[in-house]
């Protein structure tokens, strides 16, 4: 069995999942979001401290930029995020 052949399973597979679902989201879900993860980043700024948030909010903001995406669309989905920071 080829290496890209093999299946996919466990925690992988669920973030695998994760990421589709999120690629998909348009329109105001997406815009949600965006500023949902932004929002949560800056729980890791002082007083919280909480820098684990981190591992959740950027890879989510990631996965909102899929490939072959319109400039116009990217760029909003960044201000989205930037403004829930």
């Amino acid at each position: 069995m080829a290496e890209s052949e093999k299946p996919v399973f466990g925690a992988f597979r669920v973030i695998e999942t994760l990421a589709s679902r999120v690629a998909a989201l348009r329109g105001w879900r997406r815009h949600l979001l965006a500023v949902a993860m932004g929002t949560l980043a800056t729980v890791s700024l002082p007083p919280l401290y909480l820098f684990p948030s981190l591992f959740v909010s950027f890879p989510v903001l990631v996965w909102l930029l899929p490939g072959g995406m319109r400039r116009r669309t990217a760029f909003f989905t960044g201000w989205w995020f930037g403004l829930g920071y």
